[in-house]
């Protein structure tokens, strides 16, 4: 995380790629890695933010948004 850089490209929430407009440094942080059933990974804060469905909501076909750890709260996790 440390080596991105304005100008440098990340996904998107729509698969595609933009450019990293600017870069808010955060201090040290702890660093999660989250795998996904699809076999995809990545690496993030506990603070990072989600677009997910919440089935335990009231409107569950609505996309809410969760921080990794409130996800992690949820579902089951790995040591791998």
């Amino acid at each position: 995380m440390r080596d991105i850089a304005v100008g440098d490209s990340v996904v998107g929430l729509d698969g595609d790629a933009h450019r990293v407009l600017g870069v808010y440094p955060q201090g040290i942080q702890d660093i999660y890695k989250v795998s996904f059933t699809d076999g995809a990974t990545v690496r993030c804060t506990s603070d990072h933010l989600w677009s997910v469905y919440d089935k335990g909501c009231a409107h569950p076909d609505d996309l809410v948004i969760r921080s990794t750890s409130e996800i992690a709260q949820s579902v089951t996790m790995s040591n791998a």
